[in-house]
């Protein structure tokens, strides 16, 4: 089984599909936003969209134009019509030449031969046409596991030609379901979907996203993804598929008042409101950094932690400036991490300080302070090195709040 090496966590607001780390299995709802591994547009995004440029596209970019009201494949037949018309002329002209050698009924009965092949050309290109499966049909086939890899191929290059109308709302019901068999996070690491789809459930949730992902990645589909996801919005969905439109609306201004609305609706489910919340900050940070504060101040420690990360980054701080409750929330959240690791010393347990260190080092970036030490130093080479680095850092940053904690008080 294909596994890729642990992915560290990146922006959220950056993030548009996600996959996973090892993770357990508990009963219960999943929360794949935040806990799994997010995977970044790049990521997802191939250099353009692999089932090449869509007809209209093509024909606009060779000059060839076809009427308003006019369907490409109404052209196609006029076109053929127009052929037909031309060969007709052709083959009476030819038949009236031969007709003093075959005879008059040998030559009609040649011409009404060719004629009727040559009108029936139109009416199978329309029969082609119609019998191109249709974007479910193509998700169906994508999915099945029976699915020979030439077929998979096949159907997948049909699948990114479509239409990102159709394409997104045949994949959204699928991403609308989440993370298969009960996990709080992505379990397999998503790899190859031409390999991730031979297993059981996890094949699927894999083919689905990275289907998904090249929908909302595609700078050609980009405009078209972003009206159907809107239309989508008002729509019932479960909490995946609501997390999934947020994320691919994440950054659009048109998507900024809906947000809005689901950030300050004291009904939401919370990590929907904390999801809205960071998509607010990277589209108007100055504007809505009061609003954030105060909700980070009363939700549970996930959702706390990961506002925090996103009110003390480098861009938001630019924004907005050292903020004291920002401050007191990240070393609260530093002292809440340290107060878990004595207890777990208490038991016989040993624990990591990575925790304290990751959370040291943000306020260290935020305040513009040097709370960690020079890891070059010889007492850091050693195999226990990186555990005394964690250490002395947070050391440092516990030793300057105790003398700073005053400056930043209410």
């Amino acid at each position: 089984m294909k596994r890729r090496a642990f992915v560290p966590q990146v922006r959220a607001s950056a993030a548009r599909c996600v996959v996973g780390h090892p993770a357990r299995k508990t009963n219960g709802s999943a929360n794949a936003e935040m806990n799994g591994t997010p995977l970044t547009q790049a990521e997802c995004a191939q250099p353009a969209c692999i089932g090449g440029v869509r007809r209209s596209a093509s024909l606009a970019a060779y000059g060839h134009r076809i009427p308003n009201g006019m369907s490409s494949d109404g052209a196609e037949q006029r076109s053929a019509l127009r052929g037909v018309d031309n060969y007709e002329g052709r083959i009476v002209h030819a038949a009236s030449r031969i007709g003093g050698t075959l005879g008059l009924q040998k030559s009609q009965a040649i011409i009404a031969i060719i004629l009727s092949s040559l009108l029936s050309i139109p009416v199978r290109a329309q029969q082609t046409q119609s019998q191109k499966p249709s974007a479910s049909a193509l998700v169906e086939t994508l999915l099945s596991r029976n699915t020979s890899d030439i077929e998979w191929k096949a159907a997948e290059k049909q699948f990114q030609e479509l239409p990102a109308n159709d394409a997104v709302r045949a994949l959204f019901p699928e991403i609308a379901k989440g993370l298969p068999d009960g996990f709080t996070y992505a379990a397999y690491n998503c790899f190859d979907p031409l390999e991730d789809r031979k297993i059981p459930a996890w094949g699927e949730f894999c083919v689905v996203h990275w289907l998904w992902c090249k929908q909302l990645a595609c700078p050609a589909k980009r405009d078209e993804v972003t009206n159907v996801l809107l239309e989508l919005w008002s729509q019932p969905v479960s909490f995946y598929g609501q997390m999934a439109l947020l994320q691919g609306l994440c950054g659009k201004a048109v998507a900024e008042q809906r947000m809005a609305v689901l950030f300050r609706d004291d009904r939401a489910d919370t990590r929907l409101r904390t999801e809205a919340a960071v998509c607010l900050l990277a589209e108007n940070g100055k504007k809505y950094h009061p609003e954030v504060v105060a909700l980070a101040q009363h939700s549970p420690p996930p959702m706390r932690e990961r506002l925090f990360d996103e009110l003390a980054s480098p861009p938001h701080r630019n924004l907005s400036g050292i903020d004291p409750v920002v401050v007191r929330m990240g070393f609260a959240l530093l002292l809440e991490k340290a107060d878990k690791q004595r207890k777990a010393k208490t038991n016989g347990q040993t624990i990591s300080e990575y925790g304290q260190f990751l959370y040291a080092i943000r306020l260290n970036v935020y305040l513009g302070t040097a709370f960690e030490p020079n890891s070059k130093l010889p007492i850091y080479a050693d195999a226990q090195g990186i555990e005394r680095l964690y250490h002395d850092t947070v050391a440092n940053a516990l030793e300057w709040w105790s003398k700073h904690k005053q400056d930043y008080s209410d």
